[in-house]
């Protein structure tokens, strides 16, 4: 039978914001290059390596927003178009959210 995969584990959103400092706790700070959205987490991160890599049916058990919350078209429209299922508690009130913040040459 052809192997298959199920990953239990995280799901985020991703911002992505490059800044060449942090701002001052109180200060504001203007951002020139455009922040990033994009699907991650963890687990996320994993289906999709696996389901593009391997010749594997990949599922994915997670919690997500339900469909009235924007950061779950973000990861549903990942997902469609990786061609993994996913699967788990599709129904919550919102999509975990993380802000990503790198410095050109730095790690984030």
């Amino acid at each position: 039978s052809p192997a298959a995969i199920t990953i239990l584990g995280d799901i985020f959103v991703d911002l992505l914001v490059s800044s060449p400092d942090l701002p001052s706790w109180g200060t504001d700070l203007v951002v020139e290059a455009p922040i990033k959205v994009m699907a991650g987490g963890g687990a996320l991160n994993t289906a999709t390596h696996l389901a593009a890599t391997f010749n594997v049916s990949t599922s994915l058990w997670s919690a997500l927003g339900g469909k009235g919350d924007a950061w779950s078209s973000v990861v549903r429209n990942h997902v469609a178009k990786c061609g993994f299922r996913l699967r788990g508690r599709l129904d919550c009130a919102s999509t975990g959210v993380c802000v990503v913040i790198s410095a050109p040459g730095a790690d984030r």
